[in-house]
């Protein structure tokens, strides 16, 4: 045991150690409360030790003069484009001008070097932001943090339908030839493979840090954070303007998660993917998402960096373990995700159980019922008929077992959480080449059961759907799922309803709108045939006595019948399966099924060649 005399040193020069980590530490305002609803509450400081502005990030009408300060000792420097400053960057000795410095002429985004083929990501759009980075130094050299700012000048009805993400950061980290994973860099020039192209390298060491200004679509300053950002995609990473992906990581800022819900369902992320491309590949898993499979919440939004214009992107969420975590409530140390069959993260032993049950499927006859059940303990089938229905009914004939599909479990059990067991389920992503024609057909002709490459690898090369094709349940429920899909998630006014509030971001919404008014009486004749239907298609009509006293549950399906009734088509060959599900306070009093009186909360209901007139009669409890 240490003697007093021993220790005593520690106790006096402690409180100098502390307050020498205090000025290190300390530097520009907080602001880590999520949304707050105007720009004046931003500004929140952190203590006596950091450069301040006088103005936070924002959008505003007019030029101003900013001012920035710093405690007794601290001298500042700062910079306009994006690099970090240092005692060799411009001291600040009065306020700084602040307007609109849009331009055509631009240091990043004009340049010729972020792909093969030469092209810039500029375009015509000469926006720009007057973005400021600020540190104080004092005679000692001890440096606060950096301050970044982002201001936009005389931007009324700037982009609207949009947010605004402002990434900031030095220059080096994106451009540099050596460093910069933007860039085709040195080692492509040396070789000139695309594939040793910097921003085809993937990992940690390829991952930079980045200041993000988020601003919500009403232009509000909803938050500001240090990151990490990498180039995100596949061969999309030879493109010019990239998609890119975003982290929050304690060794930032402090902060293992974004501090502001970016998306609809209110989960703080720790990572966002910012997706170039076209809306198709967020609007059409957005008619699924109450389906049993994973999709993307997302954000149009329009990205700056280093307060250059970079383009339309969607911002998306990312599948990881967070969002398992935050979805469906399971251990996120305790689950396995599989992209394109192979282990994304998890455990290798989830990913050895994932392949010998594809060999199990692959060896075994799935008419008989045993084998069968084997694979149902295993695999989630409703999250993977609602996952293959999906993309055969978009025509989507960029997917396979090996190609943009993500599979994830729990590797660890939990009665009370029903995602928790076990199960293999599916997540919808990279849907960009769905309503595509093919084979020189309209795109909603397309027989996608069959006519297109996917749909040929799917049941002639790979295990499962071939595989579970010669189950008869499997085919039953893939039927009726199918159209319970076509008549409720893709039925002409439920997509021309959906279309109907985000015209502004559809590219061809002639084009779309025409696929789904054509796509049924095309594509059911190809489910009839690959499924070797015999019946005929039918009407199947809903309707309740009282929309306030219950709701009726058909098959997979909950139809909105508070307008009266609601009708759909589905083939004779099935009974179709209808269920109560009353208010609270009321109960089931009977059904009339063509007539037919029926006390059964829950009925399977066989269809006539005329089809079915099903009415719910709910009544009081008391």
């Amino acid at each position: 045991m240490k003697s007093f005399d021993q220790i005593k040193k520690y106790i006096f020069v402690l409180p100098a150690f502390l307050l020498l980590v205090g000025i290190l530490m300390g530097i520009q305002y907080l602001n880590a409360t999520p949304a707050l609803s105007d720009e004046s509450s931003q500004t929140e400081y952190v203590d006596d030790y950091c450069v301040t502005f006088s103005a936070p990030s924002g959008f505003y009408d007019d030029d101003f003069s900013l001012t920035l300060s710093a405690p007794d000792g601290f001298s500042i420097y700062y910079t306009l484009d994006g690099s970090l400053p240092d005692e060799t960057s411009e001291h600040y000795t009065a306020p700084l001008a602040v307007t609109n410095v849009s331009s055509p002429e631009k240091k990043y985004a004009n340049q010729t070097i972020f792909s093969v083929d030469g092209n810039n990501v500029s375009g015509d759009v000469p926006d720009q932001a007057y973005i400021v980075r600020a540190v104080g130094i004092n005679d000692a050299g001890v440096s606060t943090d950096v301050v970044t700012e982002t201001y936009f000048v005389g931007y009324d009805g700037f982009y609207d339908g949009y947010s605004v993400v402002s990434l900031i950061t030095d220059p080096s980290n994106l451009f540099d030839s050596k460093t910069g994973i933007y860039v085709l860099g040195d080692s492509y020039y040396e070789s000139g493979n695309e594939l040793d192209a910097n921003f085809m390298q993937t990992g940690s060491d390829w991952e930079r840090p980045v200041h993000i200004d988020y601003f919500d679509m009403d232009k509000t300053y909803a938050f500001s954070q240090e990151g990490g950002i990498r180039i995100n995609g596949n061969s999309s990473r030879g493109d010019s303007r990239k998609s890119l992906r975003l982290y929050a990581r304690k060794k930032y800022d402090g902060n293992s998660l974004f501090t502001y819900p970016i998306f609809s369902n209110n989960i703080y992320p720790n990572s966002v993917i910012l997706r170039r491309g076209t809306f198709i590949n967020q609007f059409l898993p957005s008619l699924v998402a109450d389906r049993n499979m994973g999709t993307q919440d997302y954000v149009p939004c329009v990205v700056f960096i280093d307060g250059e214009y970079w383009g339309i992107y969607y911002m998306i969420e990312r599948y990881d373990t967070d969002y398992l975590a935050g979805h469906y409530q399971v251990d996120d140390d305790n689950v396995t995700i599989l992209k394109d069959g192979e282990l994304f993260s998890g455990s290798a032993y989830s990913l050895e159980d994932y392949r010998q049950l594809l060999a199990y499927m692959d060896a075994n006859d799935l008419s008989i019922s045993e084998n069968y059940d084997t694979v149902c303990s295993q695999l989630d089938i409703q999250s993977y008929i609602d996952y293959y229905a999906t993309q055969i009914y978009i025509n989507n004939f960029d997917f396979s077992e090996s190609k943009n599909q993500v599979m994830w479990r729990s590797d660890s059990t939990d009665a009370a959480n029903p995602y928790a067991d076990g199960k293999w389920r599916f997540s919808l992503m990279d849907v960009d080449l769905s309503l595509t024609s093919f084979g020189g057909v309209e795109n909603y002709a397309t027989n996608s059961f069959s006519d297109t490459e996917s749909a040929v690898v799917i049941q002639t090369e790979e295990t499962m759907f071939k595989s579970l094709l010669a189950n008869a349940s499997f085919r039953q429920q893939f039927v009726t799922t199918f159209l319970d899909l076509e008549n409720q998630n893709f039925s002409y006014a439920t997509v021309r309803a959906a279309m109907d509030t985000c015209l502004g971001y559809i590219d061809d919404p002639d084009m779309m709108d025409a696929y789904f008014a054509n796509r049924p009486a095309y594509i059911n004749d190809s489910l009839a045939e690959t499924f070797s239907l015999t019946g005929t298609l039918v009407p199947v009509t809903l309707s309740v006595n009282d929309a306030s006293m219950g709701e009726i549950l058909l098959n997979t399906i909950t139809p909105d019948l508070s307008s009266g009734s609601w009708s759909g088509n589905y083939y004779t060959d099935y009974p179709v399966t209808v269920t109560a599900k009353p208010m609270d306070g009321y109960r089931l009093k009977e059904w009339l099924i063509n007539g037919e009186h029926i006390t059964d909360p829950s009925t399977s209901v066989t269809l006539p060649e005329s089809g079915a007139d099903i009415q719910a009669v709910f009544e009081p409890l008391s």
